[in-house]
Parts: C-alpha cells; structure tokens; sequence
C-alpha cells in the first residue's frame, strides 16, 4: 500500500488508526507528497484524488440560519464513516481582519441576498491573502452555532474560498 511505497523517505510509521503518524526528514515531505498523491491516483475510486473537496450542495440565502445548523447536528457524531456535510454559499466581504495570537486566521463577516453572517477561517490569512473587503466570493464551509456572551449565531466555519464567478 501507501506505506510500503513511501518507505524509501519515511524513518518511521506510527498512531491510532486514521492518524498516518510518521517520522521524516522535512527534505523529503515533497517526496513523500509525489509518491502519495501518485498513490492515490491509481488506487482510488474514479473521481477521488488528492485535495478533492466534496460539497454537498449549495445553501440559498435563506437556509443560513441556525435552525438549519442545529438540524445538520443531529447526524452527529461526525466521523470517517460519516462526515461532516460541506455547503457552499456566495456572498461579498463586508469585514476582514486577520484574528488570534498569531494573526493567522481570518474573521470574516459575508453579505448575502439576505444578511450579513459571521465566518471563521482557520488559518485563512496564509490560504487567501487577496480577500478584502468587497470581493464577492463563493465559500465552502460547515455549519456551526457561535455563542458569545449569551448570544446564539450562525457561524460558517470556511474550509474553502474561491472568486465568485458561479451565477446566482
């Protein structure tokens, strides 16, 4: 399998099952990343590949709510047999700061049809330094409840932002 072909540069394997712990030298992670994405493309089912994202639909407007949040909760627990569903949803940059201590993830508010919705992308400020305000996006995301001082909202944990160039 994937271990065998990549034995060459890994000192050593270990962890949990799902974990893939290893132990390399950092020059061979662009080795290790070729011999397992070359892997992945003549083991895996058509259609899976590295990187691959899977969305499971596009969300209108009207379906950010936290009803909708709290109704995709009851399929938890989420797990490898049953993942966390991905949405997309268009929408323009109204705020963007860059949050924590070390300033490297991305608070962002984002203006739909409807509202304006609070997101969260982790470690954001590396994956997508050309956001600012007024670009219009289309964002990949889970759902989730943010309570802050009392107070329930809807927050979009962003897995992934690209230029909107989908019709609405």
């Amino acid at each position: 399998g994937a271990k065998s072909e990549s034995s060459n540069v890994v000192v050593r394997f270990g962890g949990p099952a799902f974990a893939a712990g290893m132990t390399l030298q950092p020059r061979n992670v662009p080795v290790l990343r070729r011999q397992l994405n070359a892997y992945i493309a003549k083991t895996a089912p058509d259609g899976i590949g590295p990187r691959e994202l899977v969305v499971l639909g596009r969300l209108k407007a009207n379906l950010l709510t936290t009803e909708v949040a709290r109704l995709v909760a009851e399929f938890e627990p989420f797990s490898n047999g049953n993942p966390e569903p991905i949405f997309s949803a268009p929408g323009i940059v109204s705020k963007v700061r860059p949050v924590g201590s070390d300033l490297s993830h991305l608070q962002i508010t984002l203006s739909t049809e409807e509202s304006e919705i609070g997101c969260i992308a982790f470690g954001g400020t590396n994956k997508w330094p050309w956001l600012e305000v007024g670009v219009s996006i289309e964002v990949a995301f889970r759902l989730d409840i943010n309570i802050w001082q009392g107070v329930e909202r809807l927050q979009l944990n962003i897995v992934d932002i690209h230029r909107d160039s989908m019709p609405r």
